[in-house]
């Protein structure tokens, strides 16, 4: 590697004779420069040389048979002003060697001292590096003092330099004439608190500190006498060997402007607020008295559903136990007929032993029949009376699901027993809960009943059919009608308090809103609903076991 440069050198060689090329070379080889070398003697050779090899160094002799160096000359210093270029010639004068060197000769070297040829490689190559460091930092010197300038002339926010000794400004940009309202040869010169700071009485605090500051507040007055209300922030610099401040200033009339109608804005604002704070809390009372009048009518209407249900079920229950009461009283009747008689044969003296037996065999028929009866009336009354309990009480106990459904169909039989539909349980026997036997009582009445009234309106003969089983902890029971269906928008809306396709046809529209709560909120369960038009409907609740 080259000392020098740290890589080979391209040298250009303007030689005539070849002996004097390799002498040449073997000094440079000597003086341990790596280089690639072309020899040329002639001017196009030259001219071509310099565009396609691009030398790095031209080592030419002063005269050649159809060339000369100093036309060489030249012609570098027209097209490559930088390249290093050295006279190596046989003998030359003093005067034409000044004339070189003022000409732009790098340096010239006599052929029979080659010994200074190595030296004057390397100081031709280090003045060229320095020349071009120096001309690219000139030429970044140059950008970056554009770049600044470009840049102060371009911003919004106003600066000046001033000079931290005399409290001159030296220096401002268009925007800080601009907020001044002066030419720049105005302010030039000026001390700062002229427009800065006018109310200091010719002192600026902020010079005075002589250090940087940020983000402080202060006026600046215009040639008109305005004073604008700025941010100002300060840097320390030193140009030219002396203490200067680069002030910077924001005008922030608008952000006071903004302030104070912000200020103004939250005034009203917080009248705004405490006003319909206000309004608010007395729309909260009056919805709070709304929805207290609305929760006591629910609970009425809920009532009034239980009273209604409760009215069934003594229906029910008169129905039910007039059969066996009837045949009772009957029975008693027969009887108490056949004690007469028996009774006036004795008086006669006429009885016999047949008519003694037979009225004994009549009286133990009568009394059996009379017997069975009365607790067939008393099991009937128990189960309706415990249904009725169980809807008027809300009580926790433990009861055999399947037997107390029955009976709670068993109180529905007048409403089943004037039509031809059917109901069937499918439940094992042994399946007890802990739970509200009323709150199942009010679930299945409400499904029946809503069968009975929507889903077999217009059919003669439906089947009803309740599947209950146990999953995992989870009793589920699936009640399902083949009755008429409804729609998609009234299977969605079915839950809602108040709906009802029976409006003004004695519906309230409580009854599935009450089976949903019920499910939901007191037995913690979930309920769902899926039916289509003449496809029946179908409800699924789930509900955990414990």
């Amino acid at each position: 590697m080259d000392k020098s440069g740290g890589k080979k050198l391209r040298i250009l060689m303007l030689e005539d004779v070849s002996t004097d090329a390799e002498l040449i070379e073997r000094e440079l080889r000597k003086g341990k420069i790596l280089f690639n070398s072309k020899r040329v003697d002639t001017r196009e050779g030259f001219l071509k040389a310099l565009k396609e090899f691009q030398p790095d160094l031209i080592l030419a002799d002063y005269a050649l048979p159809t060339f000369d160096g100093m036309s060489a000359l030249h012609i570098v210093q027209e097209t490559y002003s930088d390249l290093p270029f050295i006279f190596v010639t046989g003998a030359m004068g003093e005067e034409w060697a000044i004339e070189t060197l003022k000409s732009g000769a790098t340096d010239y070297v006599l052929k029979d001292r080659l010994s200074r040829l190595v030296p004057a490689v390397r100081r031709a190559l280090q003045e060229v590096r320095e020349r071009i460091e120096r001309k690219q930092a000139e030429a970044a010197l140059q950008e970056s003092e554009i770049r600044l300038k470009t840049i102060l002339d371009s911003v919004q926010v106003g600066i000046i330099i001033v000079d931290a000794e005399t409290r001159t400004i030296v220096d401002a940009n268009p925007a800080m004439l601009r907020m001044i309202g002066v030419a720049r040869d105005e302010v030039i010169g000026s001390v700062c608190h002229r427009f800065i700071c006018p109310t200091e009485k010719n002192r600026c605090p902020i010079c005075d500190l002589g250090r940087s500051i940020d983000n402080s507040e202060r006026v600046l007055l215009t040639v008109q006498g305005e004073a604008v209300p700025i941010i100002k922030n300060v840097v320390v610099v030193t140009l030219n060997g002396r203490k200067h401040l680069v002030e910077s200033f924001v005008n922030i009339t608008k952000r006071k402007q903004a302030e104070e109608a912000l200020r103004r804005l939250n005034e009203e604002l917080e009248q705004r607020v405490e006003a319909r704070t206000t309004e608010l809390k007395e729309a909260n009372k009056a919805l709070q008295e709304s929805l207290d009048r609305f929760k006591r009518a629910q609970d009425q209407l809920v009532q009034s559903e239980k009273m209604a249900a409760l009215g069934g079920l003594v229906a029910g229950v008169a129905h039910e136990i007039n059969t066996p009461l009837g045949v009772g009283v009957t029975a008693v009747s027969y009887l108490e007929q056949q004690t007469r008689e028996i009774e006036q044969i004795y008086h006669e003296n006429n009885m016999t032993r047949p008519d003694l037996e037979h009225y004994l065999k009549t009286a133990r028929d009568v009394s059996g029949m009379i017997l069975a009866n009365l607790r067939r009336a008393a099991d009937h009354i128990q189960s309706f009376k415990q249904i009725a309990v169980d809807q008027i009480s809300e009580e926790k106990r433990r009861f055999k699901l399947k037997a107390y459904l029955e009976d709670v169909l068993l109180s529905l039989h007048p409403e089943l027993k004037r039509t031809q539909h059917t109901v069937t349980i499918h439940c094992p026997e042994d399946l007890e809960l802990e739970s509200y036997p009323g709150v199942f009582s009010q679930i299945i009445t409400n499904f029946v009943m809503n069968s009975l009234i929507h889903g077999f309106a217009h059919i003669p003969q439906g089947d009803i059919a309740l599947h209950i089983g146990e999953e995992n902890g989870t009793l589920r029971m699936r009640y399902r009608d083949n009755g008429q269906g409804i729609s998609k928008q009234a299977c969605a809306r079915i839950f809602e308090p108040f709906y009802t396709t029976k409006r003004g046809q004695g519906g309230s529209g409580l009854g599935l809103s009450i089976v949903y709560n019920l499910v939901t909120q007191r037995l913690k369960g979930h309920i769902e609903c899926e039916s289509i038009p003449d496809g029946g409907t179908t409800f699924t609740i789930r509900i955990p076991m414990k």
